[in-house]
């Protein structure tokens, strides 16, 4: 039996340089409580950053952050399969890898829009991509 993609990964992991909390409800939507924002941005360090079907909710509603960056500090794989929304205020998402990124190719084509993956991002008023590295 092969495992999936997802089975292996790990999910939304913090990797304790933020005060960055993360949760998966018994749907599967995992939520993410986004450290303070400072000057406007919420700076959040992961070991982990994958999304799954069921999706990813960036909680902004006690940062109020216009601004929330998300760097993966490992070089672990992200995958993307699906939605990542912004709870609270609306606000900027980055999402910074220092590894690589694979993404669902169910996405329809009528919803790429900015960026091929700008239908995965709800209520985020702009999406960054940073293969670079960690900024």
């Amino acid at each position: 039996m092969f495992a999936s993609a997802w089975s292996l990964a790990g999910g939304i992991t913090p990797d304790g340089g933020t005060v960055t909390t993360a949760a998966t409800g018994a749907n599967g939507r995992i939520t993410v409580g986004v450290a303070q924002a400072m000057g406007g941005v919420s700076t959040n360090t992961y070991r982990d950053f994958n999304v799954p079907r069921a999706g990813v909710d960036l909680d902004n509603n006690a940062a109020l952050a216009r601004t929330i960056l998300n760097q993966v500090t490992s070089t672990n794989p992200s995958i993307l399969e699906g939605p990542l929304s912004v709870l609270g205020p609306r606000a900027n998402v980055i999402l910074s890898l220092a590894g690589t990124m694979r993404y669902s190719r169910k996405i329809p084509q009528r919803e790429y829009r900015v960026l091929p993956y700008r239908s995965l991002f709800r209520r985020a008023t702009a999406f960054a991509l940073s293969h670079c590295g960690v900024l």
